[in-house]
């Protein structure tokens, strides 16, 4: 039990500790010393704590241009920071988020896309099974490999069919040819697998 006192408001130990055998505890709010039942005091607590359970994890989406996580496949040596927005600066930097679809946590398709050049150009030695992680600055994120495939620019099917958090990698195909245009991109899926909350 702490006893405090200021100025006017002067407690007795007696009355301090007949307030917490009978279930109160005494609290300054508002410079005055009150007192609150035991049980309000863990009923608080209790709704404190299954708040932050609910908030840990995702919170918002990033403003656009700043890098909110890294990119990192050990299998297949793939390593990139990641942003938000798909800008033409933002893939001169590393791997750029497509807006309209999800983040890591939101339980939604998560559109990535890099240069060939640079930060995909080991996109193609990604196979099922191996695990890509995506860690932010609310969480890690574990995703594993279902299936990759090449589609055209325009075929949105390649990206708009999933359920749950999937994160769906693409890149200009195929892979490494410098040619003016390409009209066809090569995509890898995965499925979120594990998640730690920061």
């Amino acid at each position: 039990i702490v006893l405090i006192t200021t100025g006017a408001a002067m407690v007795t130990w007696e009355l301090v500790l007949e307030k917490a055998a009978s279930g109160w505890e005494s609290a300054f709010v508002m410079g005055e010393l009150s007192y609150q039942s035991t049980k309000e005091l863990q009923k608080q607590e209790k709704d404190i704590s299954k708040h932050m359970e609910k908030t840990k994890g995702f919170q918002e989406l990033p403003d656009r241009g700043i890098q909110y996580g890294e990119l990192i496949c050990e299998e297949s040596e793939l390593y990139a920071p990641v942003y938000y927005g798909d800008t033409d600066e933002i893939l001169d930097k590393g791997a750029g988020t497509y807006e309209g679809f999800g983040v890591p946590g939101q339980g939604k398709t998560i559109l990535i896309g890099a240069h060939d050049g640079t930060y995909f150009h080991t996109l193609d030695k990604l196979k099922p099974k191996d695990v890509i992680q995506l860690k932010t600055a609310w969480g890690m994120y574990s995703y594993e490999v279902e299936k990759s495939l090449v589609a055209k620019v325009t075929d949105t099917q390649a990206y708009m069919e999933n359920t749950g958090e999937t994160l769906i990698l693409y890149t200009c195909y195929p892979i490494g040819e410098e040619a003016e245009e390409r009209t066809e991109r090569y995509f890898v899926c995965a499925k979120l697998i594990e998640e730690e909350a920061e």
